[in-house]
């Protein structure tokens, strides 16, 4: 075993940590960022006591409202996990684990996350594991709590989600705005290209979800299209073997789009909200362009 973590996992550290303040080891791996085998290899070797195993992984979270959903916030972020989080289940183990990642500028938004479910498990920035199809950093909070991953699988967010992927049937109609636009943030897409023709400049939007499974776009697209708002016919990305729902850019359908979105929403990724806004105010600063744009794939 390396002792490269000696300096920081000393023994009074590792009192303090784990046994005053009740930190899990898994906590204690992602302070330091290492493993969490490497922090009860130190444990060990200071003979300080550990809880049983489950507890040890154990890292507290205020899950209720995940399990019994009535708000904004919490059907948001379901839908932010469903595109961009994933989850880990060892019963062998009694190991549960919920991990979130985005992007190293979004870092305040996990943060949100963070803080909204009270949760002592650290963030972490580290290279994006993508390599060198995603270069640049990503930031990482893995939350270690079995009640926290029993409540999300109610709405679908299990191990290997990615191509098995169902709309949640039960969830509150009222809350799927929420949901969706949580689903937006995390695997859609929506940003500004200028077009022309003689004598004429505007502004096109582009706006697009992404998933890998067929089911939930075609479910997506039916509650879109319920709610007013276009879609053009889906397609598959060659290159990544995605799926891609693009959303009707015709201006009052975008517009009908961004209201569905953010009407009363307590939380959002910023960079989406502030294209939706420009758009907003090209449109009323342009009432007579734009009507008939659409979305042209290349």
């Amino acid at each position: 075993m390396t002792m490269k973590y000696a300096h920081i996992l000393t023994e009074s550290f590792l009192r303090r940590r784990y046994l005053e303040e009740q930190q899990s080891l898994q906590v204690i791996a992602d302070e330091v960022g290492t493993h969490d085998t490497t922090v009860l290899y130190y444990m060990r070797r200071y003979h300080i006591p550990t809880r049983a195993h489950a507890e040890a992984l154990h890292t507290p979270a205020d899950y209720a409202s995940f399990d019994d959903l009535s708000d904004d916030w919490h059907a948001y972020w379901i839908g932010f996990i469903v595109a961009d989080g994933c989850v880990f289940l060892d019963e062998k183990h009694s190991h549960a684990r919920v991990q979130l990642s985005v992007k190293e500028s979004d870092i305040e938004h996990i943060r949100n996350f963070q803080e909204g479910i009270k949760t002592s498990a650290r963030i972490r920035v580290v290279s994006n594991p993508a390599g060198r199809n995603a270069p640049g950093k990503v930031a990482i909070v893995a939350i270690s709590n079995p009640h926290l991953v029993h409540a999300l699988a109610k709405w679908g967010i299990v191990p290997n989600k990615t191509l098995s992927l169902e709309w949640p049937t039960d969830f509150p109609p009222a809350l799927i705005p929420a949901y969706i636009r949580g689903y937006f943030d995390g695997d859609g897409t929506v940003y500004l290209r200028q077009r022309s023709r003689p004598g004429v400049q505007w502004l096109e939007t582009v706006c697009r979800f992404i998933s890998g499974s067929v089911p939930f776009l075609e479910s997506l697209q039916k509650e879109l299209q319920e709610r007013g708002i276009k879609t053009l016919p889906s397609y598959r990305n060659q290159q990544s073997n995605a799926f891609i729902l693009p959303v009707s850019s015709q201006r009052e359908n975008l517009l009908a789009f961004s209201d569905l979105l953010y009407r009363d929403c307590t939380v959002y990724l910023e960079r989406k909200r502030a294209i939706f806004q420009e758009m907003e105010l090209y449109h009323a600063e342009h009432p007579r362009t734009g009507l008939n744009l659409r979305f042209k794939s290349g």
